[in-house]
């Protein structure tokens, strides 16, 4: 007579969250329980066609939730691709942003340059006009004095002549004052505007260090979902083996009925 099992064997309930690892350890071990020498207790056949069909439930049941597991890890990898995508055009768009601003500083920084140098070379203008005046102011002082004895009736009118001269270089010296006022006002402004190029140089290097941060967490989850996806290869294969086992039983059991 076939062999048949023995009354003690039971399969297993298998939970949802069970791993697939004890499943297949629990189907090899129902079927290396069957006796292959011993005379059976009794024939019960249709034990032995339930129990295996059961195994078989069992193993559909586990591939469906290794299916839902692989599409939920399939999302979880598109999030992070996507959200990776996202990361890196923001970053992009930030940099552009922060080095036209740079490069604008820059040229502002240039212009302010060329005008601190056309200031200082119109100031040096006026100071050498100033001290041209200010020697032929002398020359005329010296004549004034030399010749005063002689011109003592043009002396009103020289005077006249003189204190217009002293008002145009009091002039002068407001307007080199007004100057030069203007070129510490622009000097401040050129500081001003170098501490702001450092300020965005700063966050710029910071930015990058976001990015790279950003980048080895990317990393370090596609590592994670490929662990897992090899994890749930190698499940999925022991499933493969589990079901070539249990068909193989059920041909010999079909094959020992006959």
């Amino acid at each position: 007579m076939s062999p048949a099992l023995p009354l003690s064997v039971q399969v297993p309930e298998v939970e949802d969250d069970q791993p697939l690892q004890d499943t297949a350890l629990s189907a090899s071990a129902l079927v290396t329980s069957l006796p292959s020498r011993e005379p059976p207790l009794a024939p019960s056949p249709g034990r032995h066609q339930r129990a295996l069909q059961m195994a078989l439930e069992t193993l559909a049941s586990e591939r469906k939730a290794n299916a839902a597991r692989m599409e939920q890890f399939e999302a979880k990898l598109e999030s992070v691709r996507a959200a990776q995508a996202s990361a890196a055009q923001r970053s992009q768009t930030e940099t552009t942003r922060i080095r036209a601003a740079v490069e604008k500083l820059v040229s502002e920084r240039d212009e302010a340059r060329e005008l601190l140098a056309r200031a200082r070379t119109e100031a040096q203008t006026q100071e050498s006009l100033v001290s041209a005046l200010r020697a032929k102011s002398a020359v005329m002082d010296e004549f004034v004095t030399s010749v005063d004895a002689a011109i003592s009736d043009a002396e009103a009118e020289h005077n006249l002549q003189l204190a217009s001269l002293r008002d145009a270089l009091a002039d002068r010296d407001a307007s080199i004052t007004e100057l030069q006022n203007k070129l510490a006002t622009k000097h401040d402004e050129l500081v001003a505007a170098l501490h702001q190029v450092d300020a965005l140089h700063a966050a710029l290097a910071d930015k990058d260090a976001a990015l790279a941060t950003l980048t080895a967490d990317v990393e370090a989850r596609r590592a994670q979902l490929a662990a897992a996806l090899d994890a749930h290869d190698a499940t999925q294969a022991a499933a493969d083996d589990l079901e070539a086992v249990v068909t193989a039983a059920l041909a010999a059991a079909d094959a020992e009925l006959a």
